[in-house]
This record gives structure tokens, sequence and C-alpha cells, in this order.
């Protein structure tokens, strides 16, 4: 649901500000999701506006008004951070994952991995 994934966002940007350390958020086994599942969270992920939209459709409630509301603190404060789909099953989104480490880690030069 937007509200739940709103929440996630929060948790990941908690996260991300305790540690201070560089953060991505990876959607795994994104083989499972039903068909337009993952286009319509990269809408969310891409376009703010949009998810804030589609959680404003949900019931009333305490935890849609706080989500609503987390969702634009969030905003205010830059902090919606990368989300990177993968699958181990087919590879997909590996290489972007593999991106974002060796920046992080490897300053973008090629790391060694040691497998062959």
């Amino acid at each position: 649901s937007p509200i739940g994934f709103i929440t996630l966002q929060m948790l990941a940007a908690t996260t991300r500000f305790r540690f201070e350390l560089p953060m991505t958020n990876a959607l795994t086994k994104i083989d499972l999701l039903e068909e337009g599942k993952l286009a319509e969270i990269m809408a969310w992920i891409n376009h703010p506006d949009v998810l804030y939209d589609r959680a404003t459709m949900e019931r009333p409630s305490m935890e849609r008004e706080m989500g609503l509301v987390v969702h634009r603190m969030l905003e205010d404060l830059a902090s919606h951070a990368e989300l990177i789909p993968v699958c181990a099953r087919d590879g997909y989104g590996m290489p972007d994952l593999y991106t974002f480490l060796q920046n992080v880690f490897a300053g973008s030069e090629d790391m060694e991995t040691g497998f062959r």
C-alpha cells in the first residue's frame, strides 16, 4: 500500500540519519510482484507527488494522516532514497546495485571481487 511504502521510506531515512553512511534501498524478489506493481513502485520513487496522490485515496485513518505528514517531511528534507529493484533469480538490477557499491567502496574503480 502507499502508506506502507511511506512507512518504509521513513524507516530507511531514520537509519540513514542515525548512521550517516552511504545507503541505498534494494527492492528484492521483484519476480514475485504482480504484473505492473514494479512500475507503480518506481513511479512512486521517481515522482513523489504520484505516491502522495495515491496515498490520499486510501481509506481515511490516523495511519493515512500520519503517512501523509511523514511523506511531506521526507520531501522537505529531500530524504527520498534511491531504490534499486533486484532479482537474484535472473540477475535483474544487479549491475545497478554493483555500480552503487563500486562508487561507495572503490570510488568508481572496478572492485576486485575475488570470484572467478
